[in-house]
């Protein structure tokens, strides 16, 4: 056989068996070099999605709640509606930040409830919560998993 088939064969043989190791949530290797290797070529393939290569990767879904009080007690939740698509776009670029920066959070959540608070300036203390639309994987949609939203990131803000 010509030395590319062969090669071709090894890599697709190496590729769907890090397929399967993702399948069956075997996510870490034990040697620290190969397990770097082992989890950069799954970002980079694609395989360590939740479904691995049998489906697209499907981005996050995000709901943030602000809860406003007015001398301890509950003013008013909602969430922030955006007129046009554009806007949305913009916000939930925004909200992606929040939630993939870890460093950032604090500094969002701050902007956020200062923009808010804004709008209600007879308000004392806001809230802010952070929730994540969460997918089953493949073997938990299997056993009859359902999606669910979980509680990411919360923080209260008071005004003095």
């Amino acid at each position: 056989m010509e030395k590319k088939i062969i090669l071709f064969i090894a890599f697709a043989v190496l590729h769907l068996s890090i397929v399967l190791l993702n399948a069956l949530g075997i996510n870490s290797l034990t040697q620290k070099t190969l397990n770097k290797l082992y989890l950069t070529y799954c970002t980079l393939s694609g395989t360590d999605t939740k479904y691995g290569y049998f489906s697209p990767n499907i981005s996050d879904d995000f709901d943030v709640v602000y809860t406003l009080y007015k001398r301890e007690m509950v003013d008013r939740k909602f969430r922030l509606k955006m007129k046009n698509e554009e806007c949305r776009q913009r916000l939930y670029t925004m909200y992606n930040y929040f939630y993939r920066i870890e460093e950032s959070r604090d500094l969002m959540a701050r902007s956020l409830a200062f923009g808010v608070l804004k709008n209600y300036p007879d308000c004392s203390k806001i809230k802010i919560e952070l929730f994540l639309y969460q997918l089953p994987t493949t073997r938990q949609y299997q056993n009859k998993a359902k999606a669910y939203w979980e509680l990411f990131y919360s923080t209260e803000f008071e005004l003095n």
